[in-house]
């Protein structure tokens, strides 16, 4: 208690004894009167007693705040400092692209790869981890120790979609392909729009895949260029499956032979719906004309998978082969393929 207080409740004590022993009306009015000045000292001490702890709390709040703040700095220094020396690491003497991508996932709070349509699988597998890099360095491995041949079909898959998703666990999607497609046969034949059913296949993948379709479709070319097509039956057939079997679309293709049945041209004269390509047999014979060819072979796929011919197949390869005659041009056969098998006019005696 303050000095001031204290003399002020002696002097309030002192006045009322003295008036007490006066006893007069007057002397009646002055004790209320001090009374009430001492009374309002007090009140007033007390206010100043509740103001000064409203305040006190106050600023206790303000520090723990400033603390909290403290820490979220101290934090956000401490990334922003890691992340800085990330970015002076610019020269590297051997580089591993696997372990770069391990070294990114393990900062991904401060290097987090940009999302892409990609699909599902990829963000899945990220989240499970890093194992896969490991895996695929025992692949290569083994590749390296005893050849490919020692790795499973599913295992030659997932090895091969790393090139087109390097940032992902493949095995789940090399499974999943050939649980699909069944072998791995039937998905490199398959066309864009097969493909893209699968769940996990995005735009990379689908371009890497048209790629690798189309390097075996040269070489099966190339095995054809030079040879007597009509003595290598069977190079003809392997070519035009790698072409035609996996189309979900009915394609009209033509193989124009010059005078020594050697090749000259191959060319895709109609695409059509699911089950029907339509042959124009005055434009056939202009374009066999054009390239000089002596000869001809008619190939189209059905993409049901049954080769066997339609009515409207016959009708067409006969009203061809006719014109053909007209312009003294050789129709050698006429090929349909299907999925697994395919079938040959000439060998059924069609025409």
């Amino acid at each position: 208690m303050k000095v001031p207080t204290i003399l002020s409740k002696i002097f309030a004590k002192e006045a009322i004894k003295e008036l007490n022993e006066e006893d007069s009306p007057k002397a009646l009015q002055d004790e209320s009167r001090i009374k009430e000045i001492a009374f309002g000292i007090t009140n007033q001490e007390n206010s100043n007693k509740e103001s000064n702890q409203i305040e006190s709390t106050q600023i206790q709040n303000i520090n723990e705040r400033t603390q909290e703040l403290s820490s979220i700095n101290n934090s956000t220094y401490e990334i922003m400092k890691l992340s800085r020396k990330k970015k002076k690491k610019e020269e590297v003497d051997t580089f591993d692209n696997d372990a770069l991508i391990f070294e990114i996932a393990e900062n991904q709070e401060i290097l987090s790869p940009k999302k892409t349509k990609e699909n599902t699988i990829e963000e899945k597998s990220k989240n499970e981890g890093e194992h896969y890099l490991g895996h695929r360095s025992r692949l290569r491995q083994k590749i390296t120790e005893h050849g490919p041949t020692a790795l499973k079909d599913y295992e030659l898959l997932e090895l091969l979609l790393t090139y087109s998703i390097p940032r992902a666990d493949t095995k789940p999607l090399a499974k999943n392909l050939l649980e699909h497609f069944k072998t791995l046969q039937t998905m490199f034949l398959a066309d864009r729009q097969k493909l893209s059913k699968v769940k996990g296949i995005g735009e990379s993948t689908l371009c890497f895949f048209s790629v690798i379709h189309e390097i075996c479709c040269r070489i099966a070319r190339e095995e054809i260029a030079n040879e007597v097509l009509l003595n290598s039956p069977e190079k003809v057939i392997n070519y035009c499956r790698l072409r035609m079997a996996g189309l979900s679309y009915e394609q009209f293709r033509v193989l124009f032979l010059n005078r020594k049945n050697k090749l000259i041209s191959d060319e895709t004269l109609q695409s059509g719906t699911i089950d029907k390509a339509a042959i124009f047999p005055r434009e056939l014979v202009k374009r066999a004309i054009e390239v000089g060819a002596g000869a001809i072979i008619l190939v189209h796929n059905h993409p049901s998978g049954d080769p066997t011919p339609s009515k409207a197949d016959i009708e067409s390869t006969i009203n061809v082969q006719k014109a053909a005659n007209l312009m003294e041009i050789y129709l050698y056969d006429h090929i349909i393929i299907g999925r697994n098998t395919h079938y040959s006019m000439r060998s059924n005696k069609i025409i």
